[in-house]
């Protein structure tokens, strides 16, 4: 058992059940250990908690740019991120909970400022940019998580929008705009 081997097995735990089941018990028990073998590895639960922190901020916040253009690199980034954060929703709520949020979309923030700044835009105004950008594709994935959460609807919208489509023209129409291409 290493220190790697918790995180991963954590990491597992908070997948198949979520932050609340995420104990030293729980942990125990799914690497075959005694709960306090575990401590002799990561510490307490709070050290625990910031070594899956570190591992997810590093996952659901590492974008993959694509693109030749700023408008195609700014809206690649979008879509990176947004399905990072779609992948795994619940890890954002632990990272939030530990106070680390802002780490998770670091790198999404300035690959955003930097691509906007390419297109034209002004230090500070490149900045607001990627701002907006990352603001449209937190809310697309709280709003979508939250309509998979809630109860059947009687009358759905018509017409029928996917998220993914609607979260497409969205970002166009606003990458598009505050480029002004």
């Amino acid at each position: 058992m290493t220190r790697d081997r918790v995180v991963e097995v954590a990491l597992e735990l908070l997948d198949s059940e979520g932050p609340a089941g995420l104990t030293m018990r729980a942990l125990g028990a799914k690497l075959g250990v005694a709960p306090t073998a575990i401590y002799w590895h990561v510490g307490d639960k709070a050290a625990l908690l910031e070594a899956v922190v570190d591992h997810i901020t590093a996952d659901v916040g590492e974008v993959h740019v694509g693109g030749v253009e700023p408008l195609e690199r700014i809206c690649s980034t979008a879509r990176s991120l947004r399905h990072n954060l779609l992948e795994r929703p619940y890890l954002v709520a632990v990272v939030h909970h530990q106070g680390r949020t802002a780490e998770i979309f670091r790198p999404a923030r300035l690959v955003l400022a930097r691509e906007f700044a390419a297109s034209g835009l002004e230090e500070r105004d490149a900045a607001l940019a990627g701002e907006a950008v990352l603001h449209h594709v937190i809310g697309s994935v709280l709003i979508e998580q939250q309509v998979a959460r809630a109860p059947e609807q009687r009358q759905p919208p018509e017409p029928s929008i996917e998220p993914g489509e609607l979260f497409e023209f969205t970002l166009d129409a606003l990458v598009r705009a505050l480029t002004g291409c």
